[in-house]
């Protein structure tokens, strides 16, 4: 986290972290929108009158489908990426329609038409999903922590070299009528954000900004310049460099936008940690792409006669920047636990039985059945037998919970109830309670026994054992009249074992 309250992730972090969450998993679906974006426009060809809107589509029937599967695809894959990979296709549409005659706002419609259509079939293909989908948005909050332009540079300047590089030698003009449009836009976002902290009652932002300013000129500028180049590279026929300095307009504009606001989620609330997490690993593949073919296609257009005075620097900050990935896959290595492809192999020494107790809830257990586990925060060693197997259980980890669901307020009572359970034991109370929430059966293992002490196998002897291996047991909450026959012989063994 090199700027704070923000989670600066990056692809190649990730594939070496092996952490498969969203983010990691839509990043070929990102990738194959780009490549959609190409096509798409590429096939609008200049003489027709149908370059972009219904027209294009009725031409390209089986690419319509193929586009709205891979959006509905995207946001059910990660959501948030709909937002970056979506303003790609935008500005594609955009850049097409640019060059059809007739007027600004029949443009702009035919843009939109453009975007609508594939977006329409992505909802259907979506919509199954969408229904269930319960995102914890609260709001829209003010950054009023903005990033250091040192620590900023840090992140971003390595990524943005190579298409710096590949300016220079495209050395390209600019529509100037849209970089100041561009401009006016930055200028207005942040003119909104500084009107919005006013009358927040958030006076001091403006003045505890500082050199952030900075970071926000920059953005601003570069983002306009960008965007007039690429609309005066897609006039000369230039597809290449309009769509490297398109996506390095889409780029700063995603960044500029995470400096002024962020989605306040129920988890958080207060901070935009998550936001500046999903967009700037969005543009962290934008900037990565157009870096790539950027530098390929100028080199190629124009081979440099760079001296040695502008080629050791940029090799230098390069071998530095480069430097993260052999480190890391070299720390990983050394990280002591066996390699392989079995996640469930640390178990094997960790918890020995706890195979034998996934094989008997697989066999077992009913899509009606819950089994009780204890619960942990994030990273730790509970609810495991229900992650691994299809059993259901009352709570997960604890934080992540939090941040799926919100701060709904069961998940403060179902810790409670799991909690109680497991410092009752096998008493009618406690029997009454997992009836309620339609609990049948009780998990005792590792994270058990670590938790409420070994003796928590003692609270449920009075309760049936379906299942023991070693010391690891589960058994099953009884029904009324199995609970009236264990509580008379615990409170049996109470009086005989006081």
């Amino acid at each position: 986290r090199v700027i704070p309250d923000t989670i600066t992730e990056f692809p190649a972090f990730s594939l070496l972290l092996g952490d498969l969450h969203p983010h990691v998993l839509a990043l070929p679906f990102g990738i194959l929108v780009l490549a959609l974006a190409v096509r798409t426009t590429l096939a609008a060809t200049p003489a027709a009158e149908d370059r972009t809107g219904l027209g294009f589509w009725r031409r390209h029937p089986a690419l319509l489908l193929v586009a709205g599967a891979v959006f509905g695809g995207l946001y059910m894959t990660n959501a948030w990426d709909v937002v970056p990979y979506g303003a790609v296709w935008a500005g594609a549409a955009l850049l097409v329609a640019s060059r059809r005659s007739g007027r600004a706002t029949t443009r702009i419609l035919d843009a939109v038409a453009h975007v609508a259509l594939p977006g329409l079939i992505a909802v259907v293909v979506a919509l199954p999903f969408a229904r269930e989908d319960s995102a914890p948005i609260a709001g829209i909050g003010l950054v009023s922590r903005a990033s250091d332009p040192a620590r900023f540079a840090l992140v971003w300047v390595p990524l943005v070299l190579p298409i710096a590089a590949a300016v220079l030698l495209w050395r390209p003009h600019i529509d100037r009528r849209v970089a100041l449009a561009g401009l006016a836009t930055a200028l207005a976002a942040v003119g909104a954000w500084a009107a919005a902290a006013r009358l927040g009652g958030y006076e001091d932002a403006l003045g505890a900004r500082g050199a952030g300013w900075a970071v926000l000129a920059t953005l601003g500028v570069v983002g306009a310049w960008s965007l007039g180049g690429a609309a005066r590279a897609w006039r000369e026929a230039a597809p290449a460099r309009a769509a490297v300095l398109g996506l390095l307009a889409v780029g700063c504009g995603l960044v500029l936008a995470t400096e002024l606001a962020y989605v306040a989620e129920a988890f958080h609330f207060d901070t935009r940690i998550n936001t500046v997490f999903k967009l700037w690993y969005a543009t962290w593949v934008l900037l990565s792409v157009a870096g790539a073919v950027g530098l390929a296609t100028a080199v190629a257009q124009h081979p440099p006669r760079w001296s040695l005075v502008a080629i050791v620097p940029m090799a230098l900050v390069y071998v530095a920047s480069l430097s993260y990935l052999p480190f890391a896959i070299a720390s990983r290595v050394g990280e002591p636990q066996q390699p392989g492809l079995d996640a469930l192999a640390f178990h094997e020494q960790f918890d020995p039985h706890l195979d034998a107790a996934r094989a008997w809830a697989e066999a077992n257990l009913t899509p009606d059945d819950v089994l009780l586990e204890s619960v942990g925060n994030q990273y730790t060693y509970t609810d495991v037998l229900s992650a691994t197997t299809r059993s259901r259980t009352l709570l997960g980890w604890l934080q992540h919970e939090l941040i799926w669901r919100g701060r709904d307020p069961r998940i403060s009572q179902r810790w409670a109830v799991v909690h109680w359970i497991y410092l009752e034991g096998a008493t009618e109370d406690a029997r009454r309670v997992a009836e309620k929430y339609g609990i049948t059966y009780v998990y005792l293992g590792r994270a058990e026994f670590d938790i409420y002490g070994p003796d928590v196998l003692d609270r449920f002897d009075a309760w049936p054992a379906v299942f023991e291996s070693g010391a690891t047991k589960i058994v099953r909450v009884p029904g009324e009249r199995d609970a009236a026959v264990g509580t008379a012989l615990l409170h049996r063994d109470r009086s005989e074992h006081p």
